[in-house]
């Protein structure tokens, strides 16, 4: 684990800012949290919290796979992806917001009520990000060509067919932020809380941050 990773991680779990007290929040607690981070000491998937559950990062989503060099994906921790896009996206700013809707299977006819809901940000360099949520992890992609982002997810064509393409629904300027604040928002102020099929999922998730970061709404 690098530094940088561990500070994420103390930044996430808001250690520094709780309140000391002799018997369940001192010194020995606090050194006992670092120690099993940094040993590797953590619940397996089925017992993590979704702060906890690795994500699955792309980069470069537009470039061929085979061009992917190990610092860029896919499968790795929150607090690595938290400096990825950080390092990444330093120099940016945030210009729009979009939500898109796409089928959950390529055999369905219609989606108005089954439906995956996923969020596109561009920068102010060109740069789109993708941002999904599964029941198990999360996706984040990265590309110049926003297109992939659309019709593509984790080098996959998405789901649906002539009756249920992927659609735009909604999108509007952002907020004067950095990518940096919509990992923020969802990771440090832990505001999406554990996946449930028809009360917390990608639609919620997607409303949340387009909530968030839309500066005003445009249909």
């Amino acid at each position: 684990m690098k530094i940088n990773e561990l500070i994420n991680y103390i930044w996430r779990k808001d250690s520094l800012n709780k309140v000391y007290f002799i018997k369940d929040s001192n010194c020995q607690e606090f050194a006992k949290f670092i120690f099993e981070r940094i040993s590797g000491i953590v619940a397996d998937s089925k017992s993590k919290n979704l702060c906890e559950l690795d994500v699955y990062f792309d980069s470069a989503a537009d470039e061929p796979s085979g061009l992917i060099s190990a610092n860029k994906g896919f499968i790795i921790t929150v607090d690595e992806l938290l400096s990825r896009v950080h390092d990444l996206s330093s120099s940016e700013t945030l210009v729009e917001i979009e939500v898109y809707k796409a089928a959950i299977n390529s055999w369905q006819m219609v989606n108005n009520r089954m439906y995956h809901l996923f969020v596109i940000f561009k920068t102010d360099q060109n740069t789109y990000w993708s941002i999904e949520r599964w029941p198990n992890r999360f996706t984040i992609q990265r590309a110049k060509n926003k297109d992939i982002l659309v019709n593509e997810c984790e080098r996959e064509t998405r789901p649906g067919n002539w009756f249920t393409p992927v659609t735009k629904q909604k999108s509007s300027n952002t907020k004067t932020v950095g990518l940096t604040s919509v990992m923020d928002f969802i990771w440090k102020r832990d505001k999406i809380g554990k996946y449930r099929m028809w009360s917390n999922n990608s639609h919620h998730f997607a409303d949340e941050v387009y909530q968030e970061f839309s500066l005003f709404k445009m249909g």
